[in-house]
């Protein structure tokens, strides 16, 4: 990221210069190429307009302090040293936030090569837009929240060190935000939510083994294309459904090939289709998709088309509509399209029937967005 390649005086951190600055980022939903995008395929991701949200203000005197939604907006003091967040609390920050705790001690790292350290801050983070409340609980809804949270507050503490520096940009460019998805511990999906999160749209994203960095293209949807986003009320372990295909496909390698090849197959006629505009063939690609997402998940076991998603998908196709989970299935979100929006409310007064709670997809064509700064 650039900020860690800045040449600052140590003063500029030590010396209290009172900044402010509010960055937010969307979530995603993938329409098409969950995990075959693993494996090079091209995949579409929609941004869509639930929020993470990042506030980091400079304090005059120590400690820090965190403030979170996942913790019920609880103000923490904590210090930055060589490990991330350090504080008394059982179980550590390591733990509760490892993914923050991870960013902080990445920008600590590089500080202490240029032999400068971050002042005390308040830092917010809230991510309340990805979560539903459902019998007095908070449910995860499946919509990329961590990767948002890693767009913003990368973006926010690039914002930071930029103002200390005397340079007001403000800017993270998306190699470095995918340089820092990559470096941390235990990454094993493809990136493209934090794709998403950052450019905002809908993009055709891309991996090939030879290239360093994603390829990514904004396109835009057909007008005509009506999306409808279903939460089936069961959340799902993106990275333990992983773990699950990684197993499969070592002890199957015959028939991963040839599931994977008709995956790629699918996936790359929804990119084909979606470059073009073409609402009706995209829809059908989408259904193709959806019946190779069936394959992987009858030929692994791993249980992608799960219950929830059969009968929705069931009901979706008697009523004319093509639907599909969104990423790793199981549970979470799906989706229902179709290039008829007279069919969108009959659609949706049967699904609240079944109890699954349905909406119209928020897109969000802006990407990560610097709401404020201000010294």
């Amino acid at each position: 990221m650039r900020f860690l390649h800045l040449v600052l005086e140590p003063a500029s951190f030590i010396k209290h210069v009172p900044m402010q600055i509010i960055v937010s980022a969307p979530g995603k939903m993938v329409l098409s190429g969950e995990y075959a995008v693993l494996h090079g395929a091209p995949a579409l991701a929609l941004a869509i307009r639930h929020r993470a949200h990042v506030l980091l203000k400079t304090r005059d005197k120590s400690p820090s302090i965190l403030e979170s939604s996942l913790l019920n907006g609880h103000m923490i003091p904590f210090q930055i040293g060589p490990s991330g967040i350090e504080t008394y609390e059982d179980p550590p920050f390591s733990q509760t936030l490892p993914l923050v705790n991870e960013i902080l001690a990445q920008l600590v790292a590089q500080l202490k090569k240029h032999d400068l350290r971050l002042p005390p801050i308040h830092m917010v983070l809230d991510t309340n837009e990805f979560y539903r409340q459902e019998k007095r609980k908070k449910v995860k809804l499946g919509l990329g929240s961590s990767a948002a949270l890693l767009v913003a507050l990368s973006a926010a503490c690039n914002c930071l060190f930029e103002m200390a520096g005397g340079q007001p940009n403000c800017r993270v460019t998306w190699p470095e935000v995918w340089r820092l998805h990559q470096s941390l511990p235990n990454q094993h999906g493809s990136g493209i939510d934090v794709a998403s999160s950052y450019h905002g749209q809908l993009i055709l994203f891309q991996k090939k083994e030879t290239e360093s960095y994603p390829s990514i293209r904004n396109l835009r949807l057909p007008s005509n294309l009506y999306l409808w986003m279903i939460w089936t009320r069961r959340s799902t372990e993106t990275s333990s459904m992983l773990d699950q295909l990684a197993r499969w496909r070592c002890s199957h390698p015959e028939l991963s090939r040839i599931t994977m090849d008709q995956m790629f197959d699918a996936a790359q006629r929804s990119a084909d289709m979606a470059e073009q505009g073409r609402a009706g063939s995209l829809l059908q690609s989408f259904r193709l998709y959806a019946d190779a997402l069936q394959l992987l998940s009858d030929a692994s076991g791993i249980d992608i088309i799960s219950s929830e998603h059969r009968e929705i998908r069931a009901l979706a196709e008697k009523m004319g509509l093509v639907y599909k989970p969104s990423g790793a299935g199981g549970g979470d979100i799906g989706f229902a399209a179709t290039d008829d929006i007279a069919l969108i409310a009959p659609f949706q007064h049967k699904i609240e029937a079944l109890g699954y709670h349905g909406m119209a997809v928020p897109v969000d064509s802006s990407g990560f967005k610097v709401i404020r700064k201000s010294e």
